[in-house]
């Protein structure tokens, strides 16, 4: 995931850690992934301030948690992530990324996925929307999401990425790099994929 880190780290979507260290495999609080995803969506019109509960603000500081987001598309976050442990799993992030892109979710994620029964009912439709959207990765076996596990730093930026893609905003990860086959292609965007091998990992 080199590639995604280093693009969105230089556009200012992410950022590194004092000792000079991005951490990808770290879970990723909160509030990090409210900023990176806020920022990578240029959520920033149409917008109302979210307040952190309480017991929140003791380690985020209120400025940060107060940055201008669209309250429709993190009603759902909040309810369903902030106002539970500070880390959060990778369902909500792609919920968030959904609702924002408002693409329709008609996609089947049963034939995508080998675990999708484990994927909140709330969330499915939205999922769905996200893999629609090419912007779902998922690693190490991209036909497993793992929907309850921690997001580390690295999954986020990995969806952050596949989300300014989906916009135009970025180029695709170089079909030559490692980190091209976790990324989920949904079967319509196969067809101008595969001949480029992009869709290796389905065969």
């Amino acid at each position: 995931m080199t590639q995604p880190i280093e693009e969105t780290y230089q556009q200012g979507f992410i950022t590194g850690y004092p000792d000079g260290y991005f951490h990808p495999n770290q879970p990723v609080s909160k509030i990090e992934a409210i900023v990176a995803l806020s920022k990578g969506l240029n959520l920033t019109t149409g917008t109302s301030t979210l307040s952190i509960p309480t017991a929140m603000q003791r380690v985020v500081p209120q400025k940060t948690a107060q940055k201008p987001i669209k309250a429709r598309i993190f009603m759902s976050f909040v309810f369903t992530t902030l106002m539970q442990p500070l880390l959060i799993s990778k369902v909500p992030a792609l919920v968030v990324n959904a609702v924002s892109l408002n693409r329709p979710a008609s996609f089947i994620i049963t034939n995508t996925y080998a675990d999708t029964n484990n994927i909140t009912q709330y969330a499915v439709g939205d999922v769905a929307a996200a893999t629609k959207a090419n912007i779902v990765v998922s690693y190490p076996n991209p036909k497993v999401i793992n929907p309850n596990k921690l997001a580390t730093r690295g999954e986020i930026t990995a969806l952050v990425y596949q989300t300014l893609v989906s916009q135009g905003k970025i180029e695709l990860i170089a079909i030559n790099l490692p980190a091209n086959r976790y990324v989920i292609w949904t079967p319509v965007h196969q067809k101008t994929l595969n001949k480029y091998d992009f869709i290796q990992h389905f065969c």
